[in-house]
């Protein structure tokens, strides 16, 4: 199984600012992951994980899944995304990238 060792640690415990939501993947895509009260993430709470949606920010040219994603005024996707549906993602793009 692929690891996802920072978005399994999004999931359990939320993000507190930008920086502890970027995934960095093998392949070389940057994605934006986020989780907490002030996000479109479920539940919609501070560190009340597990999370089961979350904020996803991905850059222009990445081709985001069909379902539960929505575009927002700056041209990136962004919605209440499934955690399974972002570990594809990231699985799609080669898995994380070692820290």
């Amino acid at each position: 199984m692929t690891r996802t060792p920072t978005l399994d640690r999004i999931i359990d415990f939320g993000t507190t600012d930008q920086a502890s939501g970027t995934i960095a993947c093998v392949d070389g895509a940057i994605l934006g992951v986020y989780a907490n009260s002030l996000v479109h993430s479920l539940p919609m709470a501070d560190s009340q994980g597990p999370y089961s949606h979350l904020e996803v920010v991905v850059p222009e040219g990445i081709e985001p899944p069909e379902a539960g994603w929505i575009i927002n005024r700056d041209d990136r996707w962004r919605g209440y995304v499934e955690a399974d549906t972002i570990r594809a993602l990231v699985i799609s793009h080669g898995g994380e990238a070692a820290a």
